[in-house]
């Protein structure tokens, strides 16, 4: 765990210096988005755009269905500008895929015992940038392989809006 968080760490920290700090992505206000996920999880999410390519994406959450908080994060390969955009620009399509993990606390896991539960992730997603109001909207089905209690498949989807500055 520890080297992945020094990798995410080292990235960011690599990345810096790009110009997409300068401005954001797809003429948004800025690179960095924070807003709401609905859906199976919902929660809090932020998102930091080191291009039009590349993003982290980090998330804390609440399963009402499991009664447990789970924490996300994924570095995202976005497959930007495939979509001609509308005109004028004031609208972007982004499909992408990203891999990551995720850590679960809580009463009823996935498995139905109390504890923790982690494992590796994989989003799959498709974005849609509203330049006029800076927004991100998007929809995400995440495929996820639970390996910390017992090894055992699971999905989350959901809905999402970041707004960017």
């Amino acid at each position: 765990m520890r080297m992945i968080v020094r990798a995410i760490l080292l990235l960011t920290l690599l990345f810096a210096s790009s110009e997409a700090f300068a401005k954001g992505p797809y003429d948004l206000n800025g690179p960095f988005g924070l807003g709401a996920i609905i859906g199976y999880p919902t929660g809090v999410t932020g998102k930091l755009y080191f291009s039009e390519r590349h993003s982290l994406d980090v998330s804390g959450t609440w399963s009402f269905r499991h009664e447990s908080v789970l924490i996300f994060a994924d570095y995202n390969f976005i497959f930007g500008r495939l979509i001609p955009s509308t005109d004028k620009g004031q609208f972007h399509f982004a499909p992408y895929v990203g891999i990551g993990g995720f850590a679960g606390f809580g009463k009823k896991l996935a498995n139905g015992e109390s504890g923790l539960a982690v494992g590796p992730r994989v989003p799959l997603g498709f974005s849609v940038f509203a330049v006029p109001a800076s927004l991100d909207i998007f929809i995400e089905l995440v495929p996820l392989l639970e390996i910390i209690p017992e090894v055992k498949f699971h999905g989350n989807g959901y809905l999402g809006v970041r707004y960017h500055f």
